[in-house]
């Protein structure tokens, strides 16, 4: 998956891990993505997991390789411990939808207060 993520420096080590964290997702687009449909191009969407838990689902972009979602949404976080995972699906109608690729994204690693 081409995706595009910047993160800063690490948080001082005796930074807490947990509290209550405002994080913001900005879900630009998707760059050469696989090809899951029999025509050569996929539909494909975006899941965010935390905990276990969906958090967020992006919109289908249909027959596109190279989607942009510019898609924004705004989570409240307790802990910075768990990671946010990124799953990228290609929609099949009255099927089960085939998986793209996926990416970790570590919360701790982040800077706070920046983009």
């Amino acid at each position: 998956m081409g995706a595009s993520c910047s993160s800063g420096t690490p948080a001082e080590a005796s930074a807490p891990t947990s509290g209550m964290y405002k994080l913001e997702i900005e879900l630009k687009r998707g760059h050469n993505l696989a090809i899951r449909d029999r025509g050569g191009s996929s539909d494909p969407y975006v899941k965010f997991k935390l905990a276990g838990k969906e958090v967020f689902r992006s919109k289908i972009i249909h027959k596109n390789l190279n989607p942009v979602w510019d898609e924004k949404t705004t989570l409240v976080v307790d802990s910075l411990s768990e990671p946010l995972y990124v799953k990228v699906f290609d929609y099949d109608f009255g099927l089960q939808d085939d998986f793209m690729g996926s990416a970790f994204l570590y919360l701790e690693s982040l800077e706070q207060q920046r983009s």
